[in-house]
């Protein structure tokens, strides 16, 4: 670990799972488009823990303008389970597949998913970005984030053409 600025905690990138919690672990979950929320409503009917970070925008139509919240992560969900009981989640309406290589499903990392869900109940605004530059694995040390791992970005300053 090296501290950059006393700000910034470059960490190293490997995943490791909580033992403690073998049982069960966070997949992503490719989903239809247009359907994440769909399938985090029919997992929660299942008894199936899942997680869908949305963000808010202004969407317009002829008639008038609206917020509303769609996914951070387009056609995907996250949910946790074991993988004993994949066919429930992978049979519930709007799932594509449980995302992995070479089709052996990989977990996510708890602590991403901890640092999202951090975000999402911040007061905080966020939004997803495409044009990202070099990026750090790094840990917040002051704020309303204190402890959520993640990367530290910027944001490209290219103009779409």
């Amino acid at each position: 670990m090296v501290l950059v600025s006393g700000a910034v905690e470059i960490l190293d990138q490997g995943v490791v799972l909580d033992p403690s919690r073998a049982a069960t672990a966070w997949f992503a979950l490719r989903t239809l488009p247009r359907h994440e929320k769909l399938v985090h409503e029919r997992l929660a009917g299942r008894g199936v823990e899942s997680f869908l970070p949305l963000w808010e925008r202004w969407s317009r139509w002829k008639d008038r303008r609206k917020m509303v919240a769609v996914p951070l992560f387009p056609g995907y969900c996250f949910a946790r389970f074991s993988l004993v009981n994949k066919g429930r989640v992978v049979k519930a309406g709007g799932v594509i597949e449980i995302v992995g290589s070479a089709g052996v499903p990989e977990p996510v990392d708890e602590r991403e998913i901890g640092g999202l869900q951090t975000l999402v109940r911040s007061r905080l605004e966020y939004d997803p970005s495409p044009r990202l530059s070099t990026a750090w694995r790094s840990r917040v040390i002051r704020g309303p984030l204190t402890g959520v791992r993640g990367w530290w970005c910027a944001r490209s300053r290219a103009v779409d053409s």
